[in-house]
């Protein structure tokens, strides 16, 4: 404890694991300041699921009441063929009863972490273009795919194209939805959805392709694009597709796992 309140620490990046990372520092004492390079904290994405294992940090955080009132539970996950034919069935609330698995909004989380993160004292500064680390004791690098901290550590890296992409969309949720996650499988393709509570359901829709040509990872989709592609699926699927209205098309990037995750002051 005394170690944290003698450091300033500058986190690049307001994503779900710098928020995170800002709030569990603030509450130890440390000068935490978040560096983001948008700027507003926009509605970004689409839905989650939670695991057990990140519902223990949140809980670990005192932050388990603010996010059980902004999501839903997962009572199960099914996986059905292209014709909503169920293949499988992993019934949650049975097999793991001591286990807590959520639903929410990504938008929701990060509202929800960045309140936690400035109620604990971090300071979130906006439209920060960081291409160097900022001037602190430690530095922590949340910036996403795109990193520009990791290659201090990691050297020049470009994240690959998985071949996968995935349209992004919210709906509204049909009466009574059911507290599952569904997945639709079909040759190259398949189609994810599960409820997100406060009126909305979330669908992720991902397709093998070749290339990604297109700069950035997140572009304006086509509604009709995604209907085409998934049109010959069936059971709840069809009338899903025919509220999509908006949709995001992503490229699904990676990189490969970091060969050095921290580095001394001062070093390199």
């Amino acid at each position: 404890m005394s170690k944290l309140h003698s450091l300033s620490i500058a986190i690049v990046g307001a994503g779900i694991a710098g928020l995170t990372a800002a709030t569990a520092l603030a509450r130890r004492g440390a000068s935490v300041t978040v560096h983001e390079r948008a700027d507003a904290l926009r509605e970004v994405g689409a839905g989650l699921q939670l695991s057990p294992n990140a519902l223990r940090v949140l809980d670990a955080l005192d932050l388990w009441p603010r996010l059980q009132a902004v999501s839903v539970p997962s009572e199960r996950v099914e996986l059905r063929d292209s014709s909503a034919r169920l293949v499988a069935r992993l019934d949650l609330a049975r097999y793991r009863p001591k286990d807590r698995f959520r639903l929410v909004h990504r938008a929701r989380l990060l509202e929800l972490l960045a309140d936690a993160a400035r109620d604990a004292g971090a300071c979130i500064l906006l439209d920060q273009d960081i291409a160097t680390p900022p001037q602190a004791d430690l530095v922590v690098g949340a910036d996403g795919v795109k990193s520009r901290m990791r290659p201090l550590l990691n050297g020049p890296e470009i994240p690959f194209f998985t071949g996968q992409t995935a349209w992004r969309a919210v709906i509204p949720a049909e009466p009574g939805a059911q507290p599952a996650a569904q997945v639709f499988m079909g040759p190259g393709r398949h189609l994810v959805s599960y409820p997100l509570g406060q009126g909305m359901r979330n669908i992720v829709a991902v397709v093998e392709r070749p290339d990604w040509r297109d700069e950035g990872w997140s572009q304006p989709g086509d509604p009709a694009d995604l209907r085409a592609a998934f049109g010959h699926f069936g059971g709840p699927v069809p009338d899903w597709l025919a509220t999509v209205d908006q949709v995001s098309l992503w490229g699904l990037f990676r990189h490969p796992v970091a060969a050095h995750w921290q580095r001394p002051a001062g070093q390199g």
